[in-house]
């Protein structure tokens, strides 16, 4: 809502304001018009450009056309043929140039040249595998020639066939020697010292846990499907067994890991990226709360488990050092810093 104009009591004075607002009208008007004159010539230039980029469009087809149907269609008396006219811009030089060199080079190439070679395929079996011979017997009523008796072995065809023998499990039994006195029994029994085992009893040797770890982590073959495969091979363990020596290894190779952990450490710089896991919680067993990554682990699964949840996305974290090859991986619940912070313990940049 706009306010009234207040106009002066003096007639004068109100000649002189309606002078004024008519001379602003009069300038107003003016800018109108050279608004009007420039909005004329964008609109024009806006025509000429949809024009132009129209002949542009319609060469650039056109030049495609002659460049890529075949060498027949495309062949003109006009040795300048490829020279056409697509406007004075740098983009549409750039683009006949490049149209003229890529149907050059087509047709320069020799057609033996436009096909993809055929990759070779060694079918001849690896050098390294371990051999053994076998010698066909050749009938007996073909090692005599019936016009000059007796043929002999003048060398031998060579026939490589690849044989698969399955995994086998063997039972070796350790005998320890008991030693007694014959003379006073009271003495004793003495042995040997009995060898320390992966698990006790020393039922299951190290060779089997280096199995069911190159199975699980290396060829992602569940224990399940594990217990399958040893089952062919006339041992069916129960899972539970699989999993006690699975965490017998993970307490043996403990140091080892400990130790990379160090290399990794050492260095000035090192990377590290993690990715999502996912973790059954329904059976797994809990881990001590003996640091803050381990308590953190106690309270999401407890969560979890309040929840009734069966699993939840866990991390695995790759640290990875640039001065040595070496790349450790660290397991975690949660993306919490708890995990970081407790593999980079003692890393300082020096």
């Amino acid at each position: 809502m706009t306010s009234a104009t207040a106009f002066p009591a003096d007639l004068a004075a109100c000649h002189l304001m309606l002078a004024e607002k008519e001379a602003t009208l009069a300038d107003n008007a003016r800018a109108l018009a050279a608004k009007d004159g420039v909005i004329e010539q964008l609109e024009d230039r806006v025509e000429e450009q949809k024009r132009e980029l129209a002949k542009v469009s319609a060469d650039r087809d056109a030049a495609l056309q002659l460049a890529f149907r075949k060498r027949q269609e495309r062949y003109f008396d006009n040795p300048n043929q490829f020279l056409l006219d697509f406007g004075d811009t740098a983009d549409t030089r750039s683009f006949v140039e490049g149209i003229i060199d890529a149907a050059d080079e087509q047709e320069d190439t020799p057609a033996h040249r436009k096909k993809r070679p055929r990759k070779i395929r060694n079918e001849q079996l690896p050098e390294h595998l371990p051999r053994y011979e076998v010698q066909l017997d050749v009938p007996e009523d073909k090692k005599t020639c019936p016009s000059h008796g007796e043929r002999k072995v003048i060398g031998y065809d060579v026939q490589e066939t690849l044989e698969a023998v399955p995994a086998k499990l063997v039972v070796r039994r350790t005998l320890i020697p008991k030693l007694a006195c014959p003379a006073d029994p009271a003495c004793g029994v003495i042995e040997a010292k009995r060898p320390v085992g992966l698990v006790e009893g020393n039922r299951y040797d190290t060779s089997v846990a280096a199995e069911v770890i190159t199975s699980k982590y290396g060829y992602h073959v569940p224990v399940y499907r594990q217990q399958d495969i040893f089952a062919s091979s006339g041992w069916t363990p129960a899972r539970s067994t699989l999993q006690n020596v699975l965490k017998s290894a993970a307490h043996l190779v403990r140091p080892l890991v400990e130790s990379f952990h160090d290399l990794v450490r050492a260095g000035r710089v090192l990377g590290t990226d993690d990715t999502t896991v996912t973790l059954t919680i329904t059976d797994t067993p809990l881990p001590p709360s003996d640091s803050p990554k381990n308590e953190r682990a106690l309270e999401v699964i407890a969560k979890a488990r309040e929840q009734q949840r069966g699993s939840i996305t866990a991390r695995m974290w790759a640290y990875r050092s640039i001065t040595i090859p070496i790349n450790v991986f660290d397991f975690t619940v949660s993306r919490h810093r708890d995990g970081p912070a407790d593999f980079l313990q003692g890393f300082t940049v020096t």
